[in-house]
């Protein structure tokens, strides 16, 4: 796993406030994090920052997942990577608008151009 993978790791780790296990799934190309407070599993192929699943867990408090999904925008913006948030449920919608993304040509999918 690249130092820069785990410095995002790092970052949200810090931001958490709590140890947070990851793992790399090579067969799917797959990073994820789960801890008590964030699930979160995401790849990184031409380009694109695929966030797979975000969940928080626990430690609901106002403003969590808008710092979380801030946090893998600078890793983006570093590395100058598109982001795709896919398996948008429906609830979740005006979230992801409201944090910059459009609805992308993808099913249950939102995209954000870096």
């Amino acid at each position: 796993m690249s130092n820069e993978i785990e410095y995002l790791f790092q970052e949200l780790s810090d931001f958490i406030m709590e140890e947070m296990p990851f793992d790399y799934l090579p067969d799917l190309h797959e990073y994820s994090i789960e801890s008590q407070s964030l699930i979160l599993i995401f790849t990184i192929e031409d380009g694109i920052f695929t966030i797979l699943l975000i969940e928080i867990l626990g430690k609901k408090y106002s403003g969590i997942g808008t710092s979380v999904v801030d946090i893998i925008h600078e890793y983006a913006n570093l590395h100058d990577f598109d982001v795709r948030a896919s398996n948008v449920v429906d609830t979740a919608r005006g979230f992801w608008e409201k944090m910059g993304y459009q609805e992308s040509e993808l099913q249950n999918s939102y995209f954000r151009a870096a």
